[in-house]
């Protein structure tokens, strides 16, 4: 059974972590410098993203602040981020661009339980595609080849023990777990 979970391990994790890339994109509350991870700069006749020419830090919880490292950057950054669309106008001070996001309104955070109800079924649908990927792989080789079927006891008893594996085997993201404290002692 082994031979089938490395492979699947795999492709749950790249799915959770794509899922979790997807998340750190939605404002929510606190801004992060991950919200303009997706801005291209045009800098030194290339392309390249916002994070390889400047310096972003969020010192406030609605306020980033990018600095870039050659000041000659300051309009292309500027350009950058208005060409970008996130939903603020950056301002240049000479020295760094400042981004100060308004409030969310009631729509806004209604768009963002959206796309996160949408980001989460996407990633619900990926693992199922590889749970049902390991499920027929097995039908298949447990299938003895001058039969055409497999006893439905056989099958079903695969197919549960494959079920228990996988969801053992699961990239859910899972709550931190609590340490209780022992009122017993050792003797």
């Amino acid at each position: 059974m082994d031979k089938y979970f490395t492979p699947i391990d795999a492709k749950m994790q790249a799915a959770h972590q794509a899922l979790l890339k997807d998340y750190s994109e939605i404002r929510a509350g606190r801004i992060t410098p991950a919200y303009v991870d997706g801005v291209v700069v045009e800098a030194y006749g290339q392309r390249n993203p916002l994070k390889d020419v400047a310096t972003i830090s969020a010192p406030q919880a609605k306020v980033l602040v990018v600095e870039p490292w050659d000041k000659n950057l300051l309009k292309e950054v500027e350009r950058a981020i208005l060409k970008a669309n996130i939903g603020v106008t950056p301002t240049n001070d000479g020295q760094r661009v400042r981004l100060v996001f308004p409030d969310l309104t009631l729509e806004e955070r209604k768009k963002m339980v959206a796309r996160i109800s949408q980001l989460t079924e996407k990633f619900r649908e990926e693992i199922r595609s590889v749970r049902r990927d390991v499920r027929d792989d097995i039908k298949a080789q447990e299938r003895p080849r001058n039969s055409p079927r497999m006893s439905s006891i056989g099958l079903r008893k695969s197919s549960t023990s494959s079920q228990r594996s996988m969801s053992q085997r699961s990239t859910k993201p899972s709550k931190p777990r609590r340490r209780r404290s022992c009122l017993c002692r050792d003797a």
